[in-house]
Parts: C-alpha cells; sequence; structure tokens
C-alpha cells in the first residue's frame, strides 16, 4: 500500500488542495482507492454513470454469481473515480468461501466453451442491436427510447465482461502463486513465460497493422508519400493520388475491422475510426523498422513458451500425481484465461462502448440543434437521468422561443461549473486514498492476491534522488529516452527505441509496443494491460511507480531494470 497521512483515527488527512464533500453517510469511514489503472484522468458525469451503473455493477453482479460476497461502490469526487469494496456479513464465512472457490474452479474449466458458445454469440447480439438502429433518422421519442432500451444491454455484457475476467484472472493468478512454491528460487515473472505468446485479439490487431505497414512499404511512391507526410495529413495525402486512394481503401478495411477503440476507457475521446491519426502514427513508426520480422518474433516466443512448458513438466516428473495435475490444470486455465482478457476487452471494453458513444453524441446533436447546449461534446458533463429528463421534457418544435432559451440557462450552468471543476482538478494529483484505513491486516485470500497482482502493492521507496520503485513488470534491462503520453495523441513525438512512460496504458496502445524499448508506467502490478503486453512483445517494463509521469521529462535519460521494478534516472 502506497504511503498515506493517516490520523490518530485511522481516517486518512485530505489534502487541502482536495477539499472533499462526501456524497453520502458513511462515505468518511469507507476506504476508497482513486482507479488510476483505468481512470487516472478525470470523468465525466455521463462516463460515471455508465461506470457506476453498468462496468462496476458488472464485477458485483458476476461476483455474486459466483458466490464471492462483495460490493464495489464508486464516488465521483472531484471529477476522479473513487472505489470502494465492501464485503458482506455472513453467518458461516468459511462454507461461502469454499462454495465460490468450487464455482470458480468449474468456471476455470469452461470459460474457454462459455466464452465461444454462449457469451460471445450474445455480445454479438449486442452489437447488432446498436448496429442496425439508425441514430439520424429517430424521432426524439425513438431516440429516447433506444437509449433506454440500451442501458440493460449494456449492464449485460458488463456482468459477461467479470463473469470471465474473474476466473481468468484468478487461474493467472492461482498459477503464478502454485509456481512460486514449486521453484521457490524463481523470479517474480519466471511463470508468465509460459502463459505468453498466445493469439489475441489484441495482438491481431497489432499484427494487421503490421501486414498495412509492409504493404505501403512495398511500393517506394507510397513509401516516400507517407514518411514525409505528418500523421495528421496523411489522409488527404493519400487521397490525392490513385494509389493512395487504393491505399485508403485497405486503411478502412483495418478500421472497420480493429478501430473501434479509442484512447483510454473512456466515452469522451474519439475512437480510431473517428480519428485515425493514431493508427497512421503506429503505421509510420512500423515503416521505420524495414528489417524487422513482427511474425518470426511472436512464432519465437510461442516456441520459448513451449519450451519452458515442457521444462517444467520434466522438473515436475517425479512430483506426486495430484501436484502435477493441479499444475496442468491450472497451467491450461491460466493460458485460456491469458488470452480471452485480451479478448473480452476488445469486445466489451471498447467496441459496445463506441455504439453507446455514438447513442450520446446523438443525443447532443439533438440538443444543440434545439439550441439547448452550446456543443455536442457538453452531453457528457450531464448525468444518465439527466440526460433522459433534458430528452424527455424538450420539444424540438420549440427551438428559439423562451423555454428553450431558460432551458439552455439552466443545464448550461451546470455543465459549465461541472467543466470548471474537472479543469481545475485535472491540474492537481489526486490524493491516491480517501476515506479511513482498514483496521487490521490486509486479507490474503485467492481474490484479494489477484487483485494486488492486477492493481500492484503502490511504489516502492528508495533513499536515491535519482532512483524510482516499483513492481517487475516485464524482464529484461534498457536504457533510453523518456517519452511522456498522456493521451494515445501523444505518441506523435515518440520514436523507435524510446522509454513510455504513461500513467497506464489501454489494450489500444498496443501498436506502440512494437516499436519502444520500454515501458514505465505510475500504476498496475504484474497482471495489469501494461506488463502483460510488455512481456509479450518482450521489452522491459516497471509499472506501479507512482510518480514517473510527475518526476520524469521528455527527453530525459533513464535505465529501467524489469527483473527489479527499478528506474534509474540519468
Amino acid at each position: 500500500m502506497s504511503q498515506v497521512a493517516v490520523l490518530e483515527t485511522n481516517r486518512i488527512a485530505i489534502p487541502a488542495d482536495f477539499p472533499v464533500t462526501w456524497p453520502r453517510p458513511g462515505d468518511a469511514e469507507r476506504f476508497w482507492a482513486q482507479d488510476r489503472l483505468h481512470y487516472p484522468d478525470p470523468v465525466t458525469p455521463l462516463e460515471f454513470s455508465m461506470i457506476e451503473d453498468a462496468v462496476d455493477a458488472g464485477i458485483t453482479a458476476a461476483a455474486r454469481s459466483y458466490g464471492v460476497p462483495l460490493t464495489v461502490l464508486d464516488r465521483h469526487i472531484n471529477s476522479y473515480l473513487y472505489v470502494a469494496i465492501t464485503e458482506d456479513e455472513l453467518s458461516d464465512a468459511a462454507a461461502a468461501a469454499l462454495e465460490s472457490e468450487t464455482k470458480l474452479r468449474t468456471a476455470m474449466a469452461q470459460m474457454e466453451a462459455n466464452w465461444s458458445g454462449q457469451w460471445l454469440p450474445e455480445i454479438e447480439s449486442h452489437l447488432a442491436f446498436w448496429q442496425v438502429f439508425d441514430l439520424s433518422a429517430a424521432s426524439q421519442a425513438e431516440l429516447l427510447a433506444h437509449l433506454s432500451a440500451s442501458w440493460p444491454r449494456l449492464q449485460r455484457v458488463w456482468k459477461i465482461h467479470f463473469l470471465l475476467f474473474l476466473p481468468s484472472m484468478l487461474a493467472i493468478s492461482q498459477f503464478a502463486d502454485l509456481y512460486a512454491e514449486l521453484w521457490e528460487d524463481a523470479g517474480s515473472l519466471e511463470a508468465y513465460t509460459l502463459l505468453g505468446g498466445f493469439a489475441s485479439k489484441t495482438i491481431e490487431s497489432a499484427e494487421d497493422l503490421w501486414t498495412l505497414s509492409r504493404q505501403a512499404l512495398a511500393s517506394p511512391a507510397l513509401s516516400q508519400l507517407l514518411m514525409q507526410t505528418e500523421p495528421d495529413a496523411a489522409l488527404a495525402a493519400l487521397a490525392a493520388s490513385a494509389q493512395g486512394r487504393a491505399f485508403l481503401v485497405k486503411l478502412d478495411g483495418y478500421l472497420q475491422k480493429h478501430g473501434y477503440r479509442g484512447d483510454k476507457l473512456s466515452l469522451h475521446y474519439p475512437f480510431w475510426v473517428e480519428e485515425p491519426t493514431p493508427v497512421l502514427k503506429n503505421l509510420l513508426d512500423y515503416m521505420a523498422q524495414p528489417g524487422r520480422d513482427f511474425g518470426a518474433e511472436r512464432a519465437r516466443m510461442a516456441t520459448q513458451r513451449e519450451g519452458n512448458v515442457a521444462h517444467a513438466r520434466r522438473h515436475l516428473q517425479y512430483y506426486p500425481r495430484p501436484v502435477r495435475e493441479e499444475f496442468d490444470f491450472l497451467l491450461g486455465a491460466a493460458q485460456a484465461g491469458m488470452r480471452l482478457k485480451e479478448d473480452h476487452g476488445y469486445w466489451i471494453d471498447y467496441k459496445t462502448s463506441y455504439y453507446v458513444r455514438q447513442i450520446f453524441l446523438e443525443c447532443g446533436r439533438r440538443l444543440v440543434a434545439a439550441e439547448l447546449l452550446r456543443a455536442v461534446d457538453d452531453i457528457f458533463y450531464l448525468s444518465l437521468a439527466e440526460l433522459k429528463t433534458v430528452l424527455g421534457q424538450t420539444d424540438p418544435s420549440h427551438n428559439g422561443n423562451a423555454r428553450a432559451a431558460r432551458f439552455q440557462k439552466t443545464w448550461q450552468l451546470s455543465i459549465d461549473e461541472r467543466k470548471r471543476v474537472a479543469e481545475r482538478f485535472a491540474a492537481i494529483a489526486p490524493p491516491h486514498h480517501l476515506g479511513t484505513l482498514p483496521a487490521g491486516a490486509p486479507p490474503d485470500d485467492p481474490i484479494s492476491r489477484m487483485f494486488l497482482k492486477i492493481e500492484g502493492d503502490g511504489p516502492g521507496v528508495s533513499e536515491d534522488a535519482n532512483e524510482l520503485r516499483g513492481s517487475a513488470g516485464a524482464p529484461g534491462v534498457v536504457r533510453g529516452p523518456v517519452k511522456i503520453l498522456r493521451v494515445l495523441g501523444d505518441a506523435v513525438k515518440l520514436q523507435p527505441g524510446d522509454i513510455l512512460v504513461a500513467e497506464s496504458t489501454a489494450p489500444p496502445w498496443t501498436p506502440l509496443f512494437a516499436s519502444v524499448a520500454g515501458v514505465i508506467t505510475d500504476s498496475g502490478g504484474a497482471l495489469s494491460h501494461s506488463a502483460v503486453i510488455a512481456r509479450e512483445y518482450g521489452i522491459p517494463a516497471v509499472v506501479g511507480v507512482g510518480t514517473a509521469t510527475r518526476r520524469l521529462t521528455d527527453g530525459q535519460m533513464v535505465e529501467i531494470n524489469g527483473y527489479l521494478g527499478i528506474v534509474r534516472i540519468g
């Protein structure tokens, strides 16, 4: 746990520049953590509605399905998302734990079949519901009805997300724990060498873009045009020639397949299919590596994985049969979990969110046309309940009348104030924790250990002013210049060989890993996306450093040791 100022009552001191008004009675007595891994930036009220009503409600619903007695609570404090996890008080906690362990173990064995046979087809049916609805042709009443009908679908897909997430991540965590017991002298990351090198939708998107870059390199004229054009001007440059237009068709094919992803887990940022500049930047970075064979690298990783598995099984051949069977069970479940953790994010975290974003944008366009909002993006500064109220009480035929003017003034004042609050606190480093520290030692059950591997246990403390400490994310040692990325659009300043530094990375950032020399993140642990993908690409990573994005500056030279979780400055 990172260090926090604590009052005598175990109450965490609130910084003077981050005043807190607790939304509900009893909140101050709970332990709240800012979700830096998934939502490091301020979130808008509409995004918070989705997180609270669908995303984190999905965690609670899935946990209950497996008999895990936890509830996830969310609070929107100074525009940041804070989360608390509460456990139900049970009369027979031991029996409940045994029941949930049995259910989760069964789910580990069945998750691949559940995903391909049940969950993915259901997700695709929800996607089809959104795809076929003509937003622009709908009346306002039909649009409101579509929004209302979309919400239970969104809640369902997020429940599916966590019905898969819990057994898949638990399998990976328990495999790592078992490996550490069997090989006491193994490094903290050695278990994961048996889990990498598999195909996934995340890796597929990078491989397809790599293939597209090879096609561009095969044409000297096209290659010269792209390499001499800035990413944000590349579309216009391509459209000016017949060969460029032919390549645009291929690029559009890529975007239609993989472009329903955006900068972060946010509805507020455009997705690639809306704004493809990040894709073009990655394409140019790939073209700058003409001698590299990405496919061969992936094949070598798979070969190394199988070699490591064979070596482990030779080591275990004299162990008792139950030990070997447990190793094989958890290995198979963990390998499946590693593949599926990327696939479910591809379909749910991003693709479903894209269609929900389009509904919100259409609502914003309607309200701007009715002169009730100044800008389409202002829609994100309403809560879901407020948005439904605005749509339900507004008659588009009354444009420009006095009622509409009063209506706009009322909502716009609230929106403008919320924007000012978000802008103010975006410039302030929010405290990692609020509320009251829990009494006693941290829980040491399988679920808690799993979340610790995902979230990390906070930055380490170093007496050396030129050293930052975090968690070992991906093995290796490398030295290079730092480039700090706040959003994916900042990737325009990345050059091959740079060290990518970010608060966290999301799956759409994956193509960057093929160009950078290493990764440093402020948040996360060994099972965070940043660490998993860095291992897939064979580059060192130090995660959960805490202050890297504030301590480091662009161009500064650092050495990162992914074995030990140490960053040396200078």
